[in-house]
């Protein structure tokens, strides 16, 4: 989630042993956009998935 936060623009500052410092500063990960989901479905969840809501 600090990756996708970082990815985003949103400045990540946390130092913890299960989260040092140092991981947002050496991964550079890039997420693909999501454009080619259809717009009905962009809003539905996997609840609704399994429902049939969709």
């Amino acid at each position: 989630m600090g990756w996708l936060a970082q990815y985003r623009g949103i400045n990540v500052e946390i130092d913890d042993p299960l989260c040092p410092r140092e991981i947002f500063q050496t991964h550079q990960f890039v997420y693909p956009e999501v454009d080619w989901i259809p717009e009905d479905l962009k809003d539905k969840t996997w609840k609704d998935s399994v429902a049939g809501n969709y």
